[in-house]
């Protein structure tokens, strides 16, 4: 495929940080090029060191992927440069707070704190939506209520639908005491319109019970929900922790099931047993744990041709530096999110109408923390798939 000069001086990507620069497609003839997406030099994010969870998701970097590979049509690959941004990865949150009789204390704290939660957030400068599922409040008053009702400025503050979309959704259903897991996978369907598929996912819970979904069936059918949905997500929550004393007993159950979820995530949970339950403490936690949990995306866009000229997809190919230094590795293309396995891979948004190139899991858990690699986008020469 041969494209014109002003497609060649339009042509570029969203990419982690610093000039795109040519790079040689290794043409039979040796006589191709090809455009590089230099991450390097990016200031934009921390290094995330974020878990992703779900049935048959792996991790360990690029297996069965070594070697450089070879375009070999002999097609001339493309050069073009231009300078990009780095693009953090957005965050979405949701919670579920358990509404039942004896969660009137705990109802009244999250409505207390969430805004304070959301401001240490957004004051960050990090792109967050929330949802929260729980009854209608406001949390307190007499007899005492144990929804809640968030004001500005991430809520409304007019219950029962004190929703400020798109960044905060509340969904209105009572919480029981052990099916605050059960209810996130549930109202999917209703909170899906505001997450983004490329965001960091939190799910928090606050309960002073037990669940009655195990941790292992939560990841599993939160991994089944929807394909590269749920790459990446961690887990939150604030129950009793089993260190309770006291009679009456201040807590219902020890919430062992949540204790499996933070463990997997590398989190720490809030205690809810009576006289060590500090919100305002527990809520700046996990603000603290979203700030330094950010990770560079791992997709880029192409941008749309001149018209009167086209783009072939079936003529795109993407190489990965490590570092920024020595041999590049191909990333071999899959035919969708859902193909992406531990062999890793990359794929189109839309296979018929492409406007965007996204890695699997697999790569984007090493690519969105080296700052100092390189993405190469290659035009020109035929796509080179995974290996049957």
């Amino acid at each position: 495929m041969r494209l014109s000069g002003r497609w060649l001086e339009r042509l570029s990507a969203l990419v982690f940080g610093a000039s795109l620069t040519a790079l040689s497609c290794a043409a039979t003839d040796g006589g191709g090029r090809g455009g590089t997406i230099d991450t390097g030099g990016g200031n934009s994010g921390g290094a995330g060191n974020t878990a992703g969870f779900g049935a048959g998701q792996g991790f360990g970097g690029f297996a069965g992927m070594a070697g450089t590979g070879t375009l070999e049509d002999g097609g001339e690959c493309a050069a073009f440069s231009q300078t990009a941004d780095n693009s953090v990865r957005p965050i979405d949150i949701i919670w579920a707070v358990d509404n039942s009789c004896s969660m009137t204390f705990e109802a009244q704290e999250v409505q207390n704190n969430m805004n304070t939660f959301a401001s240490a957030i957004l004051n960050q400068g990090i792109d967050v939506h929330v949802v929260l599922i729980s009854e209608s409040g406001p949390a307190g008053g007499f007899p005492p209520s144990n929804g809640i009702c968030l004001p500005a400025p991430l809520g409304s503050g007019q219950c029962p639908n004190d929703s400020n979309l798109p960044r905060y959704m509340r969904v209105d259903d009572a919480v029981a005491s052990s099916n605050s897991l059960m209810k996130l996978l549930e109202h999917y369907p209703t909170y899906k319109s505001v997450l983004r598929q490329n965001a960091l996912k939190y799910f928090a819970v606050v309960t002073d019970d037990e669940s009655q979904l195990s941790s292992q069936d939560f990841i599993n059918q939160l991994g089944a929900l929807d394909p590269g949905w749920f790459d990446f997500w961690r887990f939150f929550g604030v129950f009793c922790t089993g260190g309770c004393t006291g009679f009456p007993p201040p807590c219902a159950n020890t919430g062992t099931v949540y204790q499996e979820l933070c463990n997997a995530s590398g989190t720490t949970a809030g205690d809810l047993c009576q006289g060590q339950s500090n919100f305002s403490g527990v809520f700046a936690a996990l603000a603290q744990t979203v700030q330094t949990s950010q990770q560079l995306d791992c997709q880029w866009k192409l941008p749309p041709p001149p018209p009167g000229e086209t783009l072939d997809p079936s003529r795109v190919n993407v190489q990965y530096t490590p570092g920024g230094q020595g041999q590049p590795i191909p990333i071999y293309k899959v035919d969708s999110a859902a193909a992406c396995g531990p062999q890793g891979g990359w794929y189109y948004d839309n296979p018929q109408a492409p406007t965007t190139v996204i890695v699997c899991p697999t790569n984007c858990q090493q690519m969105s923390t080296d700052l100092a690699g390189k993405v190469d986008i290659l035009t020109g020469c035929a796509t080179i798939e995974v290996p049957k």
